[in-house]
């Protein structure tokens, strides 16, 4: 099953079970790495990680950060932190991660109470529903801000059919190029200059997944189907033997 919609489903399950959770995601990179801007890993509280950020050096750390945005007092901020991994360093070594390639990976860790961070699965999950393709705008890093800057780090805008923004002051910033984003198809990043503050912003895509259309339900249909969804594609199957079509063969 494709990686964000068993996250989806692992939130869900979170939510009814009242756990603490916590979703880290990749929002810049540099050089060689195992996983691009955009892959995600949702953290909950007894342990489970679902989804992945590196090749399974970084998970353990990741999680030991998601602990103090549970339980730290952030006195009205934005509960949220960027964690750094340079595999360039020399001192990688020493640090014992061992990631077996040369980048830099920046990971957004939030927790699911922070309602920018809960309402970006919202949204891909709406996408996701409706087949189509939308695009996040994600703050991930904000320098040289004044105490009362008003965009703060994990503000998002979201685009499908209509905007929507955590933070109204960011819709003028970044909506035209969002827009071209979603044409393209292609996240990016970029840097945004305001007064003295500089804010660099993932601009992502989320393509819903693909659609597959079978005619005839035959017994080499069977394994095709298996294989369809193992990738988390959409299947419709079509045959107008109604014996061939049922849940006892798929």
């Amino acid at each position: 099953m494709n990686e964000l919609q068993t996250i989806l489903q692992t939130y869900d399950r979170g939510q009814a079970n009242k756990k603490q959770m916590a979703i880290a995601t990749v929002v810049n990179t540099q050089g060689s790495v195992y996983r691009r801007a955009g892959a995600r890993m949702l953290l909950l509280e007894d342990g489970e990680m679902v989804g992945a950020i590196s090749g399974g050096c970084l998970e353990g750390d990741i999680f030991e950060k998601s602990q103090m945005l549970w339980f730290e007092d952030w006195q009205g901020k934005p509960p949220a932190i960027v964690a750094r991994y340079d595999t360039t360093a020399a001192e990688e070594i020493l640090w014992g991660l061992g990631l077996g390639c040369q980048g830099v990976v920046e990971v957004l860790i939030e927790p699911l109470t922070s309602p920018a961070a809960a309402q970006s699965l919202a949204f891909i999950q709406t996408s996701y529903a409706q087949q189509k393709r939308g695009a996040i705008a994600t703050v991930f890093q904000v320098n040289n801000a004044s105490t009362d800057f008003p965009i703060h780090l994990g503000d998002r805008i979201f685009l499908n059919d209509i905007i929507q923004a955590t933070n109204a002051d960011l819709i003028s910033l970044v909506q035209s190029d969002l827009h071209q984003t979603r044409s393209l198809g292609k996240s990016q990043i970029k840097t945004y200059q305001v007064d003295q503050a500089e804010l660099k912003v993932l601009l992502e895509v989320i393509h819903p997944p693909i659609s597959l259309l079978i005619f005839g339900a035959g017994h080499d249909a069977i394994p095709l189907v298996e294989q369809a969804k193992w990738l988390g594609w959409t299947v419709t199957l079509c045959d107008h033997r109604p014996g061939y079509t049922n849940r006892d063969r798929f």
